[in-house]
């Protein structure tokens, strides 16, 4: 077990280095007013103004770059241009449904500050809305917290609400995010696509496919080198400290030190997981909910494996409640993992050491610490040492 243990927690030190961080000095000499670039990928138009950010929802196809850190407060309130053009509705994100952004945006390192967007009943909700095989990279987001924060209905994130066959790359986002369906604190949902090297603190909230980087990631997704520091609280299903849901993807060297607590499939790292992978991954938050919970996820659907993953915070829910996963079922398989949980609280019935609800045997050589302590409706549950769930 302590090799095990060793092997995998030096994998995540070696991760962690590589990580990105917002906080860069910024190098970049601040250029004139007026744009310079010719909108190609080798001359990008630079960018200096809210009013020059604004316009790149008139050329979608253009590449840009940021020439230095953009204020958005002044231009969003009373007397403001944006305001003028949108009043308390905030922010107009960039690009949505068949008029995507197709382009490119490198942040340079640079911030973009006091964004906001009061739209609950819109879709594709974030500084962009829709992001269609473009790329954004290198940029901070930090939305306004004396505001509504970033809210919306469907695909609601703080770089993007939808991502397809795009990349969001070296990206953070701090501050409130919340919409209905498909929240992340970075982007709502991504489909075909790529996150990597991104993380995102402050709080996210919705109902249904929830998390502190992204909501959902769609089939042939790669989430890589990413994590959230956040609260995160979905009042229905699927909601995890990275990812929401992931469906016919892979989550990589991702982790999650925040708060979580939701309803049903609630997981430290990942709610809901379908025919995906979940690798190097670990979890240290605090995980609440109903059914379906567990330190590294709620619950693990066909074709599924989770491995390579650790989970170490305190572990709560009413039934299936694991201190890695909630459930495990349809030829899901959990391998190499460790709950380092030091309590797992069932309310109703059915808690255990790794997982607990277990349809198919499909746990090996995973670990749980031994004096974990398991308490199943209200009476501590005796645990039998040589049991692997």
């Amino acid at each position: 077990m302590k090799k095990t243990i060793f092997l995998i927690t030096t994998a995540f030190i070696l991760t962690m280095v590589g990580f990105y961080s917002c906080k860069k000095d910024n190098i970049i000499e601040e250029p004139p007013a007026v744009v310079h670039g010719d909108g190609t990928a080798d001359n990008p138009y630079i960018i200096s103004t809210p009013a020059q950010l604004d316009a790149i929802r008139d050329n979608l196809s253009a590449h840009y770059k940021l020439g230095k850190n953009i204020d958005l407060t002044a231009y969003l309130a009373p007397g403001g241009a944006g305001y003028a053009k949108w009043g308390e509705e905030g922010w107009r994100p960039i690009g949505t449904l068949y008029t995507e952004f197709t382009g490119s945006l490198d942040g340079a390192d640079y911030k973009i500050t006091g964004l906001w967007i009061n739209r609950s009943s819109t879709e594709f909700i974030g500084l962009f809305g829709f992001v269609e095989n473009g790329t954004i990279k290198n940029i901070e987001v930090k939305i306004a917290n004396d505001k509504s924060g970033v809210k919306g209905y469907y695909w609601a994130g703080g770089v993007a609400g939808h991502v397809h066959r795009g990349s969001i790359t070296s990206c953070c986002v701090i501050g409130a995010v919340s919409g209905f369906i498909d929240v992340g604190g970075v982007v709502g949902r991504i489909e075909s696509g790529n996150i990597t090297n991104c993380y995102a603190t402050g709080t996210v909230s919705g109902n249904y496919d929830v998390g502190g980087v992204l909501g959902t990631a769609g089939i042939g997704s790669i989430i890589t080198n990413c994590y959230a520091t956040s609260v995160i609280s979905s009042y229905n299903n699927s909601v995890g400290g990275v990812a929401g849901y992931v469906n016919v993807s892979c989550i990589a060297n991702c982790y999650f030190t925040g708060t979580i607590s939701g309803n049903n499939t609630v997981g430290g790292m990942v709610g809901r997981v379908y025919e995906s992978n979940i690798t190097n991954c670990y979890a240290t938050g605090t995980v609440s909910g109903n059914y379906d919970v567990g330190g590294v996820l709620g619950i693990a659907g066909i074709g599924s494996i989770i491995t390579n993953c650790y989970a170490a915070g305190m572990v709560s829910g009413s039934d299936y409640v694991g201190g890695v996963g909630g459930g495990v079922g349809g030829g899901g398989i959990i391998a190499n993992c460790v709950a380092l949980t030091p309590s797992i609280t069932a309310n109703s019935s059915d808690g255990g050491r790794v997982v607990g609800e277990l349809l198919s045997e499909a746990l090996t050589n995973n670990w749980a610490r031994s004096d974990m302590s398991i308490t199943v409706d209200g009476a501590n549950k005796i645990l039998d040492k040589g049991s692997d769930k």
